[in-house]
């Protein structure tokens, strides 16, 4: 079986005994053989943990305001376009969607070069597990959910930062699709 067809692969958390113990083997610098765990939950599981766990987030701390910034432009240019649109005052503009791909790729050009190489592979690999959600119920939406509070977030949580958890999943579904 493919690990990525598995149904809802990032959100069954596995035994946190078998974390535990592959975690303590990765960090004693051992080889791990994932396959004797027979189970693809542990693996994503994992994933989701070395990122949670980074010292800084693969979008970092210092560029979260203008990702919350561009992600709040996005979402006003497309709801004012949506007024316009049940109004018959607009025609189509793909120019809204243009500018936002450009935002977020200045933003991620400013990137360290690691966030940045990972970031293409993990979104690439996200991008990958949504083609499979007929299978394994991962939508990008769902993967958004999973992932856009542990890669985009603020250093400190505030009532703020709470109430653009919504946008970090706009975002995350965003670059995700």
């Amino acid at each position: 079986a493919n690990a990525i067809d598995t149904e809802v692969i990032f959100r069954i958390a596995p035994k946190m005994k078998a974390i535990n113990t592959v975690k303590e083997k990765i960090d004693a610098g051992e080889e791990v053989n994932y396959t004797e765990y027979k189970d693809p939950h542990l693996v994503a599981n994992l994933l989701k943990l070395y990122l949670r766990d980074l010292p800084d987030p693969l979008f970092t701390f210092k560029l979260y305001p203008q990702f919350i910034d561009a992600a709040t432009e996005y979402e006003t240019a497309v709801n004012l376009q949506r007024v316009k649109s049940t109004t018959g005052f607009a025609g189509n503009d793909d120019s809204i969607e243009t500018k936002y791909i450009a935002a977020l790729g200045k933003l991620v050009d400013e990137l360290p070069p690691a966030n940045k190489a990972l970031a293409e592979i993990l979104l690439l690999f996200l991008s990958r597990v949504g083609e499979h959600s007929s299978k394994n119920k991962m939508t990008p939406a769902n993967l958004a959910i999973v992932f856009g509070q542990i890669l985009l977030k603020p250093e400190i949580d505030t009532i703020e930062s709470m109430m653009n958890a919504a946008k970090v999943t706009g975002f995350m579904r965003f670059m995700i699709e």
